[in-house]
């Protein structure tokens, strides 16, 4: 869940805790799952997601050349199999949506692109490449890609 985290002996980082990070105090045998409204909103407001979101959504601009293409890469590289024809119906209006948004308010697009530290393409729209950070995010978030069964 995370590659440069310092742990201290006995108590986990909170994000880690709410992700069900194992107690450090003794052996754990068995993880321990659980699926709260907080690992969501903990994974959604992570900047570090974010960022890896907008790496996947620079992705998918430069390997697609149209929507639909960009789209599928999407879900495909979060989930390893391609969306249905209700999943792809679904993702294509929520990217109408953020593109929507952030057509009508494009300093919003700039500022979400600022989230991290690493610095946003300056090659790409930012509209463009808000909207798709947004949903990748979302798709990133998923409980398919959250969740190990």
């Amino acid at each position: 869940r995370s590659l440069y985290t310092y742990w201290k002996r006995t108590l986990a980082p909170p994000a880690m805790a709410t992700l069900d990070a194992n107690a450090r105090e003794s052996c754990a045998v068995r993880e321990r799952r659980t699926n709260t409204p907080l690992q969501a909103l903990t994974l959604l407001n992570e900047p570090g997601l974010f960022e890896a979101a907008r790496g996947m959504a620079t992705e998918a601009l430069r390997q697609g050349d149209n929507q639909a293409n960009q789209l599928t890469w999407l879900f495909r590289s979060a989930t390893a199999r391609i969306p249905s024809k209700v999943e792809f119906d679904r993702l294509l209006e929520a990217h109408q949506s953020f593109t929507a948004s952030y057509a009508l308010d494009p300093d919003a697009a700039t500022d979400a692109l600022k989230v991290g530290s690493s610095v946003p393409p300056p090659d790409l729209d930012p509209v463009a490449l808000a909207s798709l950070t947004a949903l990748a995010n979302a798709i990133l978030n998923l409980d398919e890609t959250t969740s190990r069964e």
